[in-house]
């Protein structure tokens, strides 16, 4: 029981020494990580809350290294093609694929745009079923008529 146990703290100390890269997801659903702890590498000054990760920071490996050879290529779809040895069509395929995934393409912004709009009349809702403007079951039905 000893021997797991400096294993165990072993493994620990190893880890605690090492540094990872942070998962694009939660590797359990899927889901957006929020980094909730930061530390100073030069002094060990530690910074708790919960922080937003840029939209760089949550692409995946695959998209990253894309991105790298893209921008090493200047933008270049022919040379994009030549470093990673793919297709003109793949390369369309994997930047519309990025673009996507960094929320640039007009369905994005107009889905964002619309998921704005519905957050701000939740808000209104919510605010005049506070103030007793609406009723609870008004507010019930005008919430429940966002949603369809």
């Amino acid at each position: 029981m000893l021997d797991i146990l400096k294993f165990i703290r072993y493994i620990l100390s190893v880890m605690a020494k090492k540094t990872f890269l942070i998962p694009a997801g939660c590797p359990a659903c899927g889901g957006k990580l929020s980094v909730v702890e930061t530390a100073c590498d030069a002094c060990g000054t530690l910074v708790r809350g919960r922080f937003e990760q840029n939209e760089f920071a949550r692409l995946g490996a695959e998209d990253l290294s894309f991105l790298r050879a893209f921008i090493a290529a200047r933008g270049s779809i022919k040379d994009v093609e030549a470093a990673l040895g793919i297709s003109y069509p793949t390369v369309r395929a994997r930047l519309e694929k990025l673009i996507e995934a960094l929320g640039l393409s007009p369905s994005s912004r107009a889905e964002d745009a619309l998921k704005a709009e519905l957050g701000a009349r939740r808000g209104e809702i919510l605010a005049k079923l506070e103030t007793g403007e609406l009723s609870v079951a008004d507010a019930e039905k005008q919430l429940a008529e966002l949603k369809e």
